[in-house]
């Protein structure tokens, strides 16, 4: 989904169709990178990463 008015940044959802493997995936962009950091939906971190 894109960002839009009140809603700054856009948002990534990835895992499984089962709700228990569902992760959210968070990037921030720059003109000079992008980072994303997944995590379970308890919070937990799986993975980050600088492009």
């Amino acid at each position: 989904m894109s960002a839009k008015e009140g809603q700054p940044i856009a948002q990534l959802i990835g895992g499984a169709p089962q709700p228990k493997h569902a992760t959210f995936i968070q990037g921030t962009a720059t003109k000079g990178e992008l980072k994303l950091k997944m995590t379970k939906l308890d919070g937990s971190l799986i993975e980050e990463v600088t492009l």
